[in-house]
């Protein structure tokens, strides 16, 4: 199976700043410990595309023009007065492109992100976490597996697709090379220990070709 197991040696990984967590809930984690402990990664470029066709390109939600407003007041330089304005914040919605939604991310820290593009290590506390299996998502089958022979081998489940709707490699790799290369840049240092831990390369070219660089 691919994936990053525990029992057979871990990566050696370098975070560049601790995880934001209160002893209260650290030794909540603890206790984690004496069960098998998993979590899914994905490739940090992938993630944001996909996460910017469904909360920003297809927005359903208040909580989705709330992200608008915040690209449009950071990215276009809006004020707030302009950003109140539901008509117009609806129009300019339709119109958003994917160089602003990274500026935005750029020039936000990510401790405060959405949950939805937030870096993976601080949504998992791989720091804090000792994780006894990190599977792919570019891998979830085979992960799944895994995971299910090793905690609900007595539950029946069928894992059904998904993704149906995803874009293809090649039109994320077109929406990148669209990019500034330091937005891209910026971008990166925000995730990069995601692309550490898993092993990812920066190289967008590389995108889709994930379980061929971590093996």
């Amino acid at each position: 199976s691919s994936g990053i197991n525990a029992e057979y040696g871990e990566p050696h990984v370098f975070l560049k700043k601790c995880c934001l967590i209160t002893k209260e809930v650290a030794s909540e984690y603890f206790t984690l410990q004496r069960a098998f402990t998993f979590t899914f990664i994905r490739n940090p470029w992938t993630r944001l595309y996909s996460a910017f066709w469904d909360k920003i390109v297809s927005f359903k939600s208040f909580d989705d023009y709330y992200h608008i407003r915040k690209i449009l007041f950071i990215a276009r330089e809006w004020s707030w007065e302009e950003v109140r304005h539901d008509d117009k914040v609806k129009l300019a919605a339709e119109t958003i492109t994917f160089s602003e939604f990274l500026t935005m991310l750029a020039k936000t820290d990510a401790e405060n992100y959405n949950d939805h593009w937030k870096p993976w290590f601080l949504l998992t506390q791989p720091c804090m976490i000792h994780y006894n299996y990190i599977g792919y998502l570019e891998d979830f089958e085979n992960s799944f597996n895994f995971v299910h022979e090793k905690v609900f081998s007595d539950l029946q489940v069928n894992i059904e697709p998904k993704y149906t709707n995803s874009s293809t490699t090649s039109e994320v790799i077109a929406a990148y090379r669209a990019v500034p290369q330091a937005l891209l840049d910026s971008v990166y240092s925000k995730y990069e220990d995601d692309f550490k831990i898993g092993g990812y390369s920066k190289d967008i070219d590389c995108i889709g070709k994930e379980l061929t660089l971590t093996g």
